[in-house]
């Protein structure tokens, strides 16, 4: 496997996290893992990232300020809000505390045979670069991720965290239902704004949203394409 990166977006300008300050972090995706005609072209997995449980619970509670605000009483996703909406999530999630790591796969790209024939071998291609690539994680941390989302994706992420859990190099994982946490729904939202750019492009405000958030993300937006 090579990688090559390129930059296809403004770079984030938050400093980098010490890995050892890191505590939680949510992980979701943008984008589908098939290769099929239809398809989306690339494929995001973002990852926030908290130092501590006190930020985390300030995001979440930021996220329920938004829905009283909005006067909505349902679940954050990107996909489904609307343009107000958004503008009244990223506004009010600007100053909260996190870092985003992304690993972002333009799927064209990818030749391996047992990758486009796999969608779990491809969710698990690009968790273990997700980590990986952005410097790994402590064994403090606990990953947590929506049980609702892809099956594919919820089995690469538990058979990814078991191995981890052995050799102690995550402390827990957590699969939660996204419907009742703030934290995965956040992350739902912003992994959203920064696939927006790369699937659709000519959309409008395809980069607004991605604009709200880029001082969170701390390397900035590494294309990453696999062979």
């Amino acid at each position: 496997m090579s990688t090559s990166s390129s930059t296809a977006a403004p770079k984030g300008r938050l400093r980098r996290q010490c890995d050892n300050d890191i505590m939680l972090v949510v992980i979701d995706e943008s984008g589908d893992p098939g290769f099929s005609i239809g398809s989306s072209q690339y494929f995001v997995l973002g990852m926030l990232c908290f130092s501590t449980y006190a930020l985390a619970e300030k995001a979440s509670a930021t996220v329920e300020e938004v829905r009283r605000i909005a006067g909505t009483k349902g679940e954050f996703k990107f996909s489904s809000s609307s343009d107000r909406l958004k503008e009244i999530f990223f506004g009010k999630i600007y100053d909260c505390e996190f870092e985003v790591r992304t690993v972002i796969v333009d799927k064209r790209a990818v030749r391996r045979k047992e990758v486009r024939s796999s969608p779990a071998n491809f969710y698990l291609l690009c968790l273990r670069s997700l980590i990986s690539e952005t410097g790994g994680l402590p064994p403090s941390t606990t990953v947590k991720i929506d049980k609702c989302g892809d099956y594919r994706f919820r089995n690469a992420c538990a058979q990814y965290v078991r191995k981890e859990l052995v050799s102690g190099t995550i402390r827990s994982f957590k699969s939660v239902n996204s419907s009742s946490d703030n934290l995965v729904q956040l992350a739902d939202m912003v992994t959203g704004a920064i696939a927006r750019p790369y699937n659709s492009p000519h959309k409008n405000n395809a980069y607004r949203w991605y604009d709200l958030i880029q001082h969170k993300i701390a390397r900035g937006e590494g294309e990453i394409v696999y062979r």
